[in-house]
């Protein structure tokens, strides 16, 4: 595979300078921008309303891109690797269907591995999905846990930045 490790070699371009004479950038082109414009003639207009429902049908590929919560944590990372992806969807067999269809019920992150190398335990790679999402859900929650009681805000709404750390910590748990 060329450009194997290379996030650059699989990451298609999003944006494009519209460069003057000078060398002066003029505008960043995005994706946003061209479907603005698209949408402004007829043609265009009629080929995305056409090709809409199989844009975001990856039916025969989601299976390849995804891992089931019963698979190992390094399992997934072996599928990242491959589909040179930074995020996986952690499906459920059960909910899947047979027309395809599969139900994410969490999703795993190579951002991951920070979390796993700060807490210094590796040996949460050989858990299952479900097991790891849940091992990380415990130590995020607990890491705000301490935030909140070394900022003297355990409890009590300090300031606004203690009320968003009390938010999060309501939204991990």
């Amino acid at each position: 595979r060329e450009g194997h490790g290379s996030a650059e070699a699989f990451a298609p371009v999003r944006r494009v300078p519209i460069i003057d004479k000078a060398g002066e950038v003029l505008h960043i082109f995005s994706c946003l921008d061209f479907l603005d414009l698209a949408l402004q003639f007829a043609g265009p207009t009629a080929i995305l309303k056409s090709q809409s429902a199989m844009t975001f049908d990856h039916r025969n590929t989601i299976l390849q891109v995804s891992v089931m919560n019963d698979d190992s944590v390094v399992n997934a990372l072996r599928i990242m690797d491959s589909a040179a992806s930074t995020v996986l969807p952690a499906t459920l067999r059960e909910l899947s269907g047979d027309l395809g269809g599969v139900v994410a019920s969490n999703v795993v992150s190579v951002s991951d591995l920070k979390l796993v190398i700060l807490e210094e335990r590796h040996d949460v790679l050989d858990l299952s999905v479900s097991e790891f999402v849940s091992w990380r859900q415990n130590v995020t929650s607990a890491n705000v846990d301490q935030m909140l009681r070394r900022t003297g805000c355990w409890r009590r709404n300090c300031s606004a930045s203690s009320y968003r750390l009390t938010r999060l910590r309501g939204l991990l748990a």
